[in-house]
């Protein structure tokens, strides 16, 4: 007698739904812990005290981006991993910063927002590396700007930045603007500060880089990237995934009526041991690779080997309805696509968070400006984390859209214009602060 599939179906169903008390007791389990973990996370988070310091700069800044690098790999000193009580019971989230440069009507100005507690951290490193600068503890700009827009007055546009291609791919950093053989050099942040300092007085445009310290988690994507290139393997687990992606594209192919080309052998040099240590020296092009990939990995290799920061970059743009301008907004995608390289990584909009045109899209529109808004206001940060153990997220929830950018990267993106940067709009110290002289009479 042959039995039906349909039967077949039936009884696992019933015999699945008969063992109800061994799966549902964990399913419950699982759903209570996320909510009270994320309600720990949110009282966490709560409990936080920020405050905003502006950077005055001095009227010249003969450092290059290098110095804001350093600030960085001290500020990455916040980083912790939390023990199973902060983890489990009190709803540890490990803290960030915000970095802005915001523009009020063409007078631009350099702000960080950062825990009350690592304060001293944050002026003790700028100082180190700036020493003429001058620091000083202000309102938060942006609650200036009312809930309700936009409104019959006012209008906005804004956005969030994601990456085109894997964190592991480096965008184009501060050092590859720089020409030796040229008399004066070219600031990555040049375009940027002109654009900010040409605005009507009544406009303003906010750009926000928010960082969170994270361990080395995010490099082995890189590391088994380049071993699998240059056919080296420092482990089971890599040959395990390699063997599961070949399944995947199978099934793939099967199911699309696609031929996939056969994947070229990967020659192994004999003098290679077949497990190799994680840090993998490139010498230069081999029998299977071009001098093009084999730059590709160089630069890869060279941006896993900094420390690392989450980040999520947003902008915002405010203006009177009659002299709204989206080439603004045009103006300030550009900026960042001057960091974008072909074969390497760069910027692009992400679409699910950030303003879209078209008249279909209004009501749309009209809801994601005002949370990106928000958003930009709260300095919001994901809870959830693709690199963080105790922050990734479960089976049923994604992975937000920040991404990894190394120390070098940071100080690509953000950093105190030097002297190549002439915009006039820029605050500046005037006279250089000194202590009086230990013989003063008192």
């Amino acid at each position: 007698m042959s039995v039906s599939f349909n039967n077949i179906l039936g009884l696992l169903i019933s015999n699945l739904f008969s063992l109800w008390w061994v799966w549902l007791p964990v399913i419950l389990f699982l759903i209570l812990k996320n909510l009270w973990i994320g309600t720990k996370r949110e009282e966490y988070i709560s409990k936080i005290e920020w405050t905003v310091l502006e950077i005055k700069i001095p009227r010249e800044i003969k450092k290059s981006p290098k110095a804001m690098e350093q600030i960085f790999a001290g500020l990455h000193g916040i980083y912790k991993y939390p023990d199973f009580m902060d983890r489990n019971f009190n709803g540890f989230v490990q803290e960030w910063f915000s970095l802005e440069i915001a523009s009020f009507g063409g007078a631009v100005h350099f702000f960080i927002r950062t825990p009350e507690k690592y304060r001293n951290l944050v002026e003790a490193h700028i100082y180190a590396q700036y020493p003429d600068v001058e620091i000083s503890e202000v309102d938060d700009y942006t609650q200036l700007i009312p809930e309700d827009i936009p409104n019959e007055n006012y209008d906005i546009w804004g956005g969030e930045f994601c990456l085109t291609k894997p964190d592991f791919y480096p965008i184009r950093t501060y050092s590859e603007f720089i020409d030796p053989s040229a008399e004066e050099q070219v600031d990555p942040v040049s375009s940027l500060m002109e654009v900010l300092s040409k605005l009507d007085p009544q406009e303003q445009i906010w750009v926000q880089t928010l960082i969170r310290p994270i361990g080395d988690e995010w490099k082995k994507e890189g590391r088994r990237y380049i071993d699998k290139k240059i056919g080296r393997r420092w482990g089971l687990g890599d040959e395990l995934i390699d063997f599961i992606d070949e399944i995947g594209e199978a099934f793939s192919d099967m199911f699309s009526g696609r031929v996939r080309e056969p994947r070229p052998k990967i020659v192994v040099p004999r003098e290679l041991p077949r497990r190799v240590p994680r840090q993998v020296e490139l010498k230069g092009p081999g029998s299977t690779l071009t001098g093009d990939e084999w730059q590709v990995l160089s630069a890869i290799e060279k941006n896993i080997s900094k420390i690392g920061f989450e980040t999520i970059i947003r902008f915002v743009y405010l203006s009177p309805k009659e002299i709204f301008s989206k080439a603004n907004v045009s103006a300030i995608v550009g900026c960042f696509k001057q960091f974008n390289t072909e074969n390497l990584n760069g910027f692009k909009i992400n679409k699910a968070i950030s303003v879209n045109g078209g008249f279909l899209n209004k009501k749309k529109n009209y809801r994601r400006k005002r949370l990106i808004l928000s958003l930009f206001k709260k300095r919001y940060f994901p809870l959830k984390s693709k690199y963080i153990k105790y922050l990734k997220p479960g089976p049923f929830s994604s992975a937000p859209r920040c991404f990894v950018f190394n120390i070098e990267e940071l100080a690509t993106v953000y950093h105190f214009p030097g002297a190549p940067v002439v915009a006039p709009t820029i605050p500046k110290i005037e006279a250089r602060k000194a202590k009086p002289p230990v013989d003063l009479p008192m």
